[in-house]
Parts: C-alpha cells; sequence; structure tokens
C-alpha cells in the first residue's frame, strides 16, 4: 500500500577481510547518498568483522525503489558482482502496524507488558499463582 513505511535492508558480507576498509568507505557514502534521498526517514550502517548492514527506513514502496536504483547501491552491486569476495543481498520489509519504529517513543503495546490483561482474566488464571498484583 502506498504511504506506509517500509524498512530496506542492505547487506554485504565479505570471505576475507582485506576488502573491509574500502568497502566500509563505499557503504559510508552509499548511507550519505541515501540520507539525500526523498522519502528516506532514516538510514543505520551496522559493521562487525566481515559484514556490513545499511537498514534504510523508506516512507513507501518509490522510496524504497530509488533507493534500490541508486548509483551507489550499483556500483556495489558491480563489485560484488565481479569476484567471489563480496555478497551484496538488499530485500525489503512492510513494517509491522502498531510496532515502535523511526525511533518513536511512547508506551509498549499492552501485549508486551507480561503482567498485563491482555488475554483477560483467564490468561491471568493460566499462570497458576505467578501473577503478582
Amino acid at each position: 500500500m502506498p504511504g506506509e513505511p517500509l524498512l530496506l535492508l542492505i547487506a554485504l558480507h565479505l570471505r576475507s577481510m582485506l576488502a573491509m576498509a574500502s568497502l566500509f568507505w563505499r557503504v559510508r557514502r552509499l548511507e550519505r547518498e541515501l540520507r539525500a534521498l526523498p522519502g528516506v526517514l532514516r538510514v543505520h550502517r551496522w559493521v562487525s568483522r566481515r559484514s556490513l548492514l545499511l537498514t534504510v527506513w523508506c516512507e513507501g514502496p518509490e522510496a524504497a525503489d530509488a533507493c534500490l536504483a541508486s548509483p551507489g547501491l550499483a556500483s556495489l552491486a558491480q563489485r560484488a558482482g565481479e569476484g567471489r569476495q563480496v555478497r551484496l543481498w538488499a530485500e525489503r520489509y512492510a513494517l509491522l502496524p502498531g510496532a515502535l519504529h523511526l525511533g518513536a517513543r511512547g508506551a509498549p503495546p499492552a501485549s508486551a507488558d507480561a503482567q498485563g490483561d491482555g488475554d483477560g482474566p483467564e490468561g491471568r488464571e493460566g499462570l497458576a499463582g505467578r501473577y503478582q498484583a
């Protein structure tokens, strides 16, 4: 549906540490490039020993498609296709309704409260005395 936020994951996995320095800076440039695109709400970069991950929150499918068509991602995909040292994948995910995302603040959903009455009185009785008011 248009207008619903999407999460775009872009991952690079390296077979060895040799290419990490150059790929780190390429991913950082890609991060800045994606932040400047219209419809991109937030970009987060995560780095581990041999993996680089970008999570991109987009306003809708058009913004996610623009991210996937960006020149920086195309150059990374080309580099990943040249050799067997780097694997690249990108996927889109729809965010669940009511989920806390995009850095939103507020009360957690009622189902997150372990002692809440989300299931009604029957749910509390099912705890067999473990529920403490």
